[in-house]
């Protein structure tokens, strides 16, 4: 069982789809309860105006390195999953520092939408901030069908 710890974003991509980043992924980073971590990962690309996008925008920080606390605002993580459920996973690290291995990631293979405006806002204020590519080394990467539970 994992709980998400925390989100975070990356601009552009810090996976490539055929050798070419996206403009934004948000990492949903979880935990069990030995440590072990495992990261879903979603990959946006420019479109129709994303709302949980607009709200954080709404909140962005002046300036990088700022923190801002917004309490009485609502996000809908399940509104960035998209509705197929299959996902590249492959066992990596992390991509900020410790850069721990043994990381599960799974890379939703559907993107979500955000508008130009709403990416641009985010790559000004956080980017580039992309690990670069890694090479796989011995590293598979296989296609996997998720199930969700509401339990």
């Amino acid at each position: 069982v994992y709980t998400l710890k925390q989100f975070h974003f990356h601009t552009p991509s810090a996976h490539t789809l055929d050798g070419k980043n996206l403009p934004m992924e948000m990492h949903m980073v979880h935990q069990d309860s030995a440590g072990g971590f495992a990261v879903v990962s979603i990959l946006f690309e420019e479109g129709k105006p994303n709302a949980n996008i607009a709200k954080l925008v709404a909140n962005l920080p002046a300036a990088k390195g700022d923190t801002v606390t917004v309490a009485n605002e609502r996000l809908d993580l399940e509104m960035h999953l998209p509705a197929t459920e299959k996902a590249f996973h492959y066992v990596g690290s992390l991509t900020t520092p410790p850069c721990s291995e043994q990381v599960q990631w799974l890379v939703l293979q559907d993107r979500v939408t955000a508008s130009p405006d709403q990416l641009a806002a985010f790559a000004t204020l956080i980017g580039p901030n992309n690990r670069p590519v890694q090479a796989l080394h011995t590293r598979e990467v296989s296609t996997v069908v998720l199930s969700s539970s509401t339990n």
